[in-house]
């Protein structure tokens, strides 16, 4: 039998907690390293938008995928700055 792959993820913001939950679904066992709390780097802080997001349909539905992900994670108990 083969033993799951053990990941290690640096960062939990958006990139690292979607790699991660994604690498989960998949029977990988992960480990998440923060060094301050989930989102509080750039992607808790990030105030940019690239034009592109707001009119080509598969950024629209990547826009829609990613809050339902936040608002997944925050009725599992995690909190975002």
């Amino acid at each position: 039998m083969t033993a799951s792959p053990h990941v290690v993820v640096i960062g939990a913001g958006t990139l690292g907690m979607c790699t991660a939950l994604n690498l989960v679904e998949q029977g990988a066992r992960v480990t998440v390293l923060e060094a301050q709390s989930i989102a509080s780097g750039s992607s808790g802080r990030s105030v940019g938008v690239v034009g592109s997001q707001l009119t080509d349909p598969f950024e629209i539905m990547l826009r829609v995928h990613s809050l339902r992900r936040f608002r997944q994670w925050e009725g599992g108990g995690l909190r975002f700055n």
